[in-house]
């Protein structure tokens, strides 16, 4: 689903896939991973679906498409699941991750959970949700040459310009279209990061979380050697131009994968039209992932031996609207 300008499309649907639809399943080259992925393939098979399924040889590869693919299961963490961001956007085929791995804050479904999750895809339990992703695109230098084309130039999580192996900060110059400059950032980099990328590198780096259907993105330096650079929330609207300043090597990483370069380098990154369509669980609370998963205002006050307090146990509250 594409989308023009500021408008953000529905955040919650609803998802059914009745068999024999076809679902590909896919990991990295993990054996618990793919012990699992085996499991849930034979399960997915006798209950009629067609199941492709793919390994990755190394993190970041693409992933072929057998065949036409109504759903993508991965298996493995939220990694794994980047892994998958190209072909769902490209082709808006709806992905489900199952968490085997640590974390997991996108991946909510567990190993043991396949015949719930049959159920709910035959019953349309399952919740739809489009996620906004960044997109990038270098810009032309002097010559008016464009230095570099990506084959997947979209972030479900972030942007990030880092100094990479070289000991030497970063001088990276954030400006708008029209050349009014944002901020000179100097220091390991810059991340800019979507609202599901606010909980990832971004805020291990101070930035403030944005709940996922907020309409922005966010500017966050990386060990800055000025104290008066904050991360800076950003209209989804806006675009912005990132020049590297520097003679010396350094790395772009979209999401996971990679590019290495040396010397100056610009690039355009803002909210794309397009949107990931990533499934979760049909009780799914964001701000319940945020406590379960982060401790999100967890306090000591408010728990005891003997369990967590009424307010927790009742919600919160015991005020309501109308």
């Amino acid at each position: 689903m594409a989308t023009s300008g500021s408008q953000l499309p529905e955040p919650i649907g609803r998802f059914q896939l009745k068999p024999p639809a076809s679902i590909l399943l896919y990991a990295r080259q993990n054996p618990v991973s793919q012990a699992v992925l085996r499991r849930w393939a034979n399960a997915l098979g006798i209950a009629g679906y067609q199941v492709f399924h793919t390994i990755a040889s190394q993190p970041g590869d693409q992933i072929p498409l057998p065949a036409p693919i109504q759903m993508i299961i991965s298996f493995g963490g939220d990694g794994t699941l980047l892994d998958t961001v190209c072909i769902a956007v490209r082709r808006q085929i709806p992905v489900l991750s199952v968490n085997t791995g640590r974390l997991g804050f996108l991946s909510l479904f567990s190993p043991a959970q396949i015949q719930e999750v049959i159920r709910l895809l035959q019953s349309g339990g399952l919740q739809l949700t489009y996620r906004l992703i960044l997109q990038v695109r270098a810009l032309s230098n002097q010559e008016g040459v464009r230095i570099r084309r990506f084959a997947c130039p979209w972030a479900l999580n972030d942007v990030v310009f880092f100094r990479g192996n070289t000991p030497n900060m970063l001088t990276i110059h954030v400006q708008l279209p029209n050349h009014e400059t944002i901020g000179v950032y100097r220091g390991d980099g810059l991340i800019i990061a979507t609202p599901t990328g606010s909980t990832a590198y971004s805020l291990s780096c101070g930035g403030p979380i944005l709940p996922p259907n907020t309409h922005a993105f966010l500017l966050t330096p990386i060990a800055s050697h000025n104290l008066t650079l904050r991360p800076l929330v950003m209209p989804g609207d806006a675009r912005v131009q990132v020049v590297v300043q520097t003679d010396r090597s350094w790395q772009l990483t979209i999401d996971a994968r990679a590019y290495p370069w040396t010397g100056e380098a610009a690039y355009e990154v803002w909210l794309a039209d397009h949107r990931f369509p990533l499934l979760l669980p049909p009780s799914f609370s964001y701000f319940r992932l945020l406590r379960t998963r982060l401790f999100w205002a967890l306090d000591s006050r408010d728990y005891y031996a003997g369990g967590a307090r009424e307010n927790e146990r009742t919600n919160g509250s015991k005020w309501h609207s109308g």
